[in-house]
This record gives C-alpha cells, structure tokens and sequence, in this order.
C-alpha cells in the first residue's frame, strides 16, 4: 500500500492519478520484453530474427518521439498540450494491440508491433512531460517513485499472467494488455488536470525550439550518459526469458517467474529510491544505481544455476528501480520549463534509435559468445555512462533551473 508519508508534502491524489497511466506502460513495457519474444518464437527460431522484429517498435517511434515532444512544448488545443497525444494514440495502439495475435504470418505480426508502437510513442512521451508540469522539482523524485512502481506492478501482473497462460493462450495476455492501456491512460487524462503553460508557445518556431535545446550542452551530456546506460539495458531485455531457459534449462514457466522476481525486486526498491533522491541528490543515487548494475552483470558470468541467480536478480532490480525512478527526474531539473517536452522526446527518441542497434548487437553477440556476453556489455555500458554521469555539475536536488534561450 502506497502511504501519504512516502510523498511528502504531495498530494496523493494527483500522484496516483499521474501514476494510473504509468500502470498501463508498465503492462505495455513488460508484454514487449517478457512475452513478444515467447510470442515470436512461435514463429520463429532464430534469436536474430526475433530480435529484428522486436525492434521494429523503437524504430517505429523513432522519427516521431522529438518532433512529439517539441510540438507538445509549442502546441495549444482546448484538450492542453500534453492530453491531445494521449487521446489520439492510446486508442489506436490498443485496437492494435489486440489485433496483432489474429495475425497469421511473421510479416503480419511485424506490421502490427511497428505500429502499435508507433502510437503507444504519440502517447507516451507527452504522458511522462506531465511529470515535470503538475509537480515541482523537489517533489518529482518521490512522485515518479509511485509511478515507477505502479509500472513495475503492471509488468509483475502482466508476466504473471503469461507465465499462467503460456502454452495455453498468450493471445489472451495481448487482449488484457489492450484494456488496460484503455483504463489507465484513460484514467490520467480524465482525471488529471494540465496546467496552463507558462509562455503562449507562439514566440519561437520549431526549429528555433530544438536549436535551443541542442545548445544545452550539460543536458546532452546528460542524455549520452542515459543513451549508453539504455544501449546495455536493451541488448539486454528482450533476452532475458531466454537466457534463463538457454543457460539455466528454466521452463517457459520458470522463466517467466524469474523476469516476474527480478520486477518485483525493482519494486520493492522504487520508494526508497525515489526518497533518497530527493533528500540526498538525484545524481548521487543515481550513480550507486549504476554501480550496482555493473555488480549484477558480472556476477551473471560467474553463475550457472537457475536458483543461484535470485541474489543477482534482487541486485539488478535495485539497480533497475534507482534507474527508472530518478533519472528522468533528473534530466527535468537540467533544462527550463517550456523545454521539458523537446528534451523528453530527444531523450525517447535517442534511446528508441539505440534500441535496434543494441538488439542486432546483442544478438551478434549471442550467436559468437552465447547469452552470458550480453551481460558483460551492459556492464561495460553502466560503467561508461556512470563516467558521464560524474562530470556533470551539482547533485540533482533542486538548484536553480536553466532559463529559456
């Protein structure tokens, strides 16, 4: 239960409401990396295949996520300048969705994951902009903390449900993942009010907009430090179901139970992540999260034993929910009011063209080295994004935030 006590000074209302659609991207986020992959193989064998399928959805979001997200800055509708992307692309990314497991070839299902994709991006990166817009920056640590666990919920109950329903009917599970899109986004655009921007979003063009932002040059530093660290994370993710079954002999079941411990784990870490953040610094924590990252992943190439692997996963989860819950925060501290949606789309996009990239290159990796050496480039990745990370000024509290070019 998600007590008063755990926001401080924030309304609770507001939070779960901002929250309710972070639930539903957890559903999305765990049913893309836990059971597509399953769900794939069914067509399937060749993990290089699976991988170019799954990163059909990154690519798809691509090109739209940093025009999304400066036009969301500049944008002005009766409906606010964030809302209007959640209601037009939730809809037709859950229709999709649910439409996908009637497919009845590989091609077909590629077609349905690039565009469900496609329109779950419209939505999703307007959504987090809400964040830096309801919430001031003291309390957005503590605040993305509750969402950040509501998702990992989400992703707990969706890999539960596929590891009941695997080998019997996982089109189900793209059917609940549907609804739920619907229920919570619908929940947080009905129920959370958008508050006036601060500019009229007139003064400046668009290309005047990202000009500005590429001026930034601590936020850009900032947003390599996350492309490295999510390089490694996504090489990694799709793969994680099947590295328990390729290396540790796990069942389908069994596999999906350990993806289920390692969110959980992330879980219980989120709170307390976002707490320390916020009384101790964003940045500081956030590079002990890193660390720990580094930690888990060599320790997967000295394990070979399903249940010795708990410890590990218990580790990553920590380092997964420090990541998750304060690192956007973080980046909204670095950059003014009226550039939170541009530097959110640049970061989506920059980690969705990465995304590909990392799934080819793990996959590669896989086929020359095996499953284990996916783990030893994430560790390589955390450690180049925590040298980033240590070269950019203050600790990440509060300060005093940039002021518009």
């Amino acid at each position: 239960m998600i007590e008063k006590d755990n926001i401080p000074d924030a309304d609770l209302r507001k939070t779960l409401l901002y929250g309710a659609a972070s639930f539903g991207s957890g559903l999305f986020f765990g049913f893309s990396a836990a059971l597509l992959p399953l769900f794939l193989s069914r067509y399937t064998s060749s993990s290089l295949v699976i991988g170019i399928v799954s990163s059909l959805r990154p690519i798809a979001a691509l090109a739209a996520q940093p025009l999304v997200g400066a036009w969301s800055d500049r944008l002005r509708t009766p409906l606010g300048r964030r809302h209007v992307f959640l209601w037009a692309g939730v809809p037709l990314c859950a229709v999709l969705v649910a439409a996908t497991p009637l497919a009845t070839n590989l091609l077909m299902v590629a077609l349905g994951i690039g565009l469900f994709g496609l329109f779950f991006s419209v939505a999703y990166g307007p959504y987090q902009t809400l964040l830096a817009d309801v919430f001031p920056p003291h309390r957005r640590g503590s605040v993305n903390a509750v969402a950040s666990l509501l998702s990992l919920l989400g992703q707990a109950g969706i890999a539960g449900a596929g590891s009941l329903l695997a080998g019997v009917r996982l089109d189900v599970v793209f059917y609940i993942v549907a609804g739920g899109l619907l229920i919570s986004f619908g929940a947080t655009a009905l129920g959370l009010e958008e508050p006036p921007p601060s500019t009229d979003g007139q003064s400046i063009s668009l290309k005047q907009q990202l000009d500005a932002a590429l001026a930034r040059r601590t936020a850009l530093q900032f947003l390599a430090s996350q492309w490295l660290l999510w390089f490694g994370i996504n090489a990694v993710a799709p793969f994680i179901t099947l590295f328990l079954v390729s290396v540790y002999g796990a069942t389908e079941m069994q596999a999906l139970l350990g993806f289920l411990l390692l969110v959980l784990a992330s879980g219980a870490f989120a709170l307390p992540a976002g707490r320390l953040g916020d009384r101790l610094g964003k940045k500081p924590v956030l590079a002990t999260g890193l660390v720990l990252f580094i930690i888990s992943s060599l320790g997967v190439l000295a394990v070979r034993q399903y249940e010795t692997a708990a410890a590990l996963l218990l580790i990553a989860g920590a380092a997964n929910a420090i990541v998750n819950v304060l690192s956007y925060p973080l980046l909204t501290e670095l950059v003014p009011a009226d550039e939170v949606g541009t530097f959110t789309g640049l970061n989506l996009g920059l980690q969705s063209a990465g995304v590909p990239l990392a799934i080819l290159f793990a996959g590669a990796l896989i086929g020359a080295f095996g499953y284990p050496s996916i783990f030893l480039l994430l560790a390589a990745t955390s450690a180049g994004s925590l040298a980033l990370l240590q070269t950019l000024p203050g600790r990440g509290v509060t300060g005093e935030r940039p002021q518009s070019i």
